[in-house]
């Protein structure tokens, strides 16, 4: 019976961000045949490393990879990887915006934007990217390096296509899509100040992360996630970043009980608890309690990110 099972269960688009930054870091056949798919050259280049969800002021990116050319300039390639996801709004163009933000930062001297998919996603896909790559150029390539590793991971990747084809398990949830319809409705209703992000698209289970934009201070927003229990004052400045002892000493003078700190890759915060819901298991009339009681929190880190302290950092 285990021979003709699949390997796994079902392929998520985390499994294929995860098996690509493993082949960018461990395989530097792969590395170079990567890059050179979408500048046409990989020589001149030295890869500087490849990070998961990476979260920023205009969203979150699946995959950055990092490259410096050999004049000491950095080339960043901002990818979204898809299965079988419907497209977010402005998705493409959001991934322009981070691009342009990590000009302005210093993070990279140039980027380019991508999207990896299988062929028939990519064949329909409305979104203009800057390049697209398929999963099938990606399976074809593993499978021709033929060794034990490549092969393994070739069939991982042609298994997503498999599924994708299918319609396995699709990803829009009906549930999940209302529940962000209703709760960004609300946000806007009565509490217009927060600048809640909205949805108005379809969504996926497990899409239950909400953003918020405040302030003038674009470094410093604000996020729900519905499902961990948890709300954050996030920062992207790097400052805070490589002084991480301000943001901690903030926290253990403080009178606020509950306050944690949150260090990312390229953020850190200041997380509170609250009520975990389920979208795609709880109503949102249902979880109004529940949300009622996380957004007297989320108003307490709204004043948290007004305090003077981060004015500096502007």
């Amino acid at each position: 019976m285990l021979k003709t099972t699949n390997i796994l269960e079902a392929v998520r688009e985390r499994d294929i961000d995860l098996l690509l930054i493993e082949e960018l870091h461990t395989n530097k056949l792969f590395n170079q045949w990567f890059l050179a798919s979408i500048l046409g050259s990989s020589e001149n280049f030295e890869f500087k490393g490849a990070w998961h969800s990476i979260v920023s002021y205009h969203g979150e990116s699946d995959i950055i990879v990092l490259y410096e050319a050999t004049d000491g300039t950095a080339l960043s390639l901002l990818i979204e990887n898809k299965i079988d996801a419907t497209p977010q709004q402005n998705q493409a163009e959001r991934y322009n915006q981070r691009g342009e933000e990590g000009l302005a930062n210093g993070e990279w001297h140039s980027y380019k934007t991508c999207i990896v998919a299988p062929a028939q996603y990519l064949h329909s896909n409305q979104e203009k990217y800057q390049y697209e790559l398929s999963y099938e150029c990606i399976m074809e390539h593993l499978l021709s390096l033929e060794n034990v590793r490549s092969t393994y991971k070739g069939n991982i990747i042609l298994a997503a296509i498999e599924q994708q084809r299918r319609g396995f398990q699709k990803s829009v949830n009906q549930q999940v899509t209302e529940f962000g319809i209703e709760y960004t409705a609300y946000l806007q209703e009565n509490y217009p100040f927060l600048n809640v992000d909205v949805y108005e698209h379809d969504r996926a289970k497990g899409t239950d992360w909400f953003y918020f934009k405040p302030y003038s201070n674009k470094a410093i927003t604000l996020e729900h996630q519905l499902s961990n229990g948890r709300i954050v004052l996030r920062f992207t400045d790097d400052r805070l970043i490589n002084n991480p002892q301000i943001i901690t000493a903030f926290i253990n003078n403080c009178s606020i009980e509950g306050l944690e700190y949150k260090p990312a890759i390229r953020s850190v915060g200041i997380a509170m608890p609250t009520p975990k819901i389920l979208p795609d298991a709880d109503s949102f009339s249902g979880s109004l309690n529940s949300i009622n009681q996380t957004l007297n929190g989320l108003i307490t880190l709204y004043h948290i990110g007004e305090d003077p302290l981060w004015t500096e950092f502007d």
